[in-house]
């Protein structure tokens, strides 16, 4: 069965693979734009420790407490998302050659994490955590979205 613990691993996962993909964006570009994709995978990271200190914080509630406010139907749909709308665009070792089509793929990876983060924010008792991360992703997508409208001008 799966539960909120599964859901916040597959968190954990996403983040860490933003992380990765962001630090060898930051490689291929030149250093203004290199110093914006290590910022965002710093925060990346600090997001893996946070999803990390709430799998803690949750292992301690039974699976019984934890599936009592989540239904399966759901739980099942953000696990699908996740492995057909996110981890195919991030879980890749080939970077686009334009910064334009990196920079639109980081922005798609984006978008799918608020929605992702936002069922997940749902289904957590204490709705802060998550609530910090969507906002810092859609920081992401703002930050992402104004950089690809500048270099597209």
């Amino acid at each position: 069965m799966l539960d909120l613990i599964d859901l916040i691993d597959v968190a954990v996962k996403i983040e860490a693979a933003g992380y990765e993909f962001y630090s060898k964006l930051s490689k291929k570009v030149d250093n203004e734009l290199s110093k914006v994709f290590i910022r965002l995978a710093e925060q990346e990271r600090d997001h893996i420790d946070t999803f990390r200190s709430l799998l803690e914080k949750y292992r301690n509630i039974s699976p019984v407490e934890l599936s009592t406010w989540a239904n399966e139907e759901v739980k099942g749909y953000l696990t699908s998302f996740a492995q057909v709308s996110i981890f195919p665009k991030i879980n890749t070792n080939e970077i686009p050659e334009k910064i334009e089509d990196a920079l639109k793929m980081a922005i798609d990876v984006e978008k799918d994490s608020i929605i992702f983060y936002d069922e997940i924010e749902a289904l957590v008792p204490d709705k802060t955590i998550i609530d910090e991360i969507i906002k810092e992703e859609k920081s992401h997508l703002a930050d992402l979205s104004k950089l690809l409208s500048e270099l597209e001008k």
